[in-house]
């Protein structure tokens, strides 16, 4: 499994509106990052089902004492079936030019699966664990490999969103279908290759083509190509956007705090 995680440390230039139940005045991007990557550790800890793991960091421009400390949380992971490859620095500067760097290395994957993670979501410890398990079990019955997204959208609960499902137990959680996620991902590296042309798209013109996001470019992908399972239970919370109604991300953000 290869885990690619795209940071960068700038407020100035985040590209959505950062939640704040969770965190008090004065929370820095810094401190998100570097909470949201101390969890996704740990989650990596906690993984018990005999698979490798990878991580590798694309960054646009943290830093240098951001990077430092991303490489230190990593490299304290000391478990053999995990290989941290290290901080790959993001040639020229911005959303689309990472997002197009991030799914590109996914493309060219060898792994069996590949997730794609960006820097604000903070992640349960069994977040790992639950999905690798899932995926697993998930491609047994179904005959393919199915698609995950961690979080459980507040979306979800909203008039507007609502749809039918089918809710499948998981290994402790229940899963529930889906048809729309952000552009984080649990797939395989041939899943991106067979969708490259709106993964592209979306990386590309993210933010300057009016009318195009997760839903116009990404939808049916999930809905014809695949089957996208999300958890009911929360194993991601994305701290940004409407706040969920039903989970609170307070004591898990608390727990994590880099010095």
């Amino acid at each position: 499994m290869d885990i690619i995680l795209r940071t960068q440390d700038d407020f100035g230039r985040q590209v959505h509106v950062i939640g704040t139940r969770g965190m008090p005045e004065g929370t820095t991007k810094q401190d998100i990052v570097l909470r949201c990557a101390e969890s996704l550790a740990a989650a990596i800890k906690s993984v018990d089902i005999g698979v490798v793991i990878s991580l590798l960091i694309i960054d646009d421009h943290s830093t240098q004492e951001t990077q430092k400390k991303l490489i230190d949380i990593f490299n304290d992971i000391n478990i053999i079936n995990f290989i941290f490859l290290g901080v790959r620095h993001l040639i020229g500067k911005g959303n689309n030019k990472s997002m197009v760097e991030w799914y590109t290395t996914a493309k060219s994957s060898k792994a069996d699966a590949v997730y794609l993670i960006e820097d604000d979501y903070l992640h349960e410890i069994n977040a790992l664990s639950e999905s690798i398990w899932a995926f697993d079990e998930f491609t047994n019955k179904l005959g393919y490999a199915p698609s995950l997204f961690l979080m459980d959208d507040s979306d979800n609960y909203f008039p507007d969103w609502l749809e039918p499902c089918r809710v499948v137990p998981g290994k402790s959680i229940l899963w529930r279908t889906n048809s729309i996620t952000t552009g984080t991902m649990f797939v395989t590296p041939k899943f991106i290759n067979e969708n490259w042309d709106p993964i592209y798209e979306f990386a590309y013109y993210y933010g300057i083509k009016p009318g195009l996001s997760e839903e116009t470019l990404f939808r049916p992908m999930w809905t014809q190509n695949t089957v996208l399972f999300t958890p009911l239970t929360m194993l991601a919370y994305h701290l940004c956007g409407k706040n969920h109604p039903v989970y609170d991300e307070r004591p898990l953000w608390e727990s994590f705090k880099v010095i």
